[in-house]
């Protein structure tokens, strides 16, 4: 029965921890397809990922604390977005990004082996 119980929840914990595989920070460009795609979702644990956490700029984003206005924001900010080009020199990344209003120049930084926004 113990064994019944230890199988059953180590299933569950990697079912509730599936979805954030949707999620790859491996390399830049994957990294801004996942912000992409958490930013549609409105997803704030896997937001929380997608940015540097030595960056003030997006604290919110990194605690979790995002208000759903400036997540909406986000959200349609991000929307349609498409990588135009991605320059890496090892471990920082400048990719130009078409968002729904302006192209823009993300600068991205390796942090634990995962690429994340530092700026933009």
């Amino acid at each position: 029965m113990l064994i019944f119980g230890l199988v059953f929840f180590t299933s569950l914990m990697m079912t509730s921890c599936g979805e954030k595989s949707d999620y790859d920070f491996s390399t830049p460009e994957a990294s801004i397809k996942s912000l992409i795609k958490a930013s549609a979702k409105k997803d704030k644990d896997a937001l929380s990922l997608c940015f540097s956490k030595e960056s003030k700029e997006f604290k919110e984003i990194v605690d979790k604390t995002i208000s759903d206005g400036d997540l909406e924001e986000l959200k349609q900010l991000f929307a349609n977005a498409t990588i135009k080009g991605v320059e890496e020199k090892d471990n920082l990344a400048l990719v130009s990004i078409k968002l729904s209003s302006r192209d823009e120049e993300i600068q991205m930084k390796k942090e634990n082996n995962n690429w994340v926004v530092f700026d933009f």
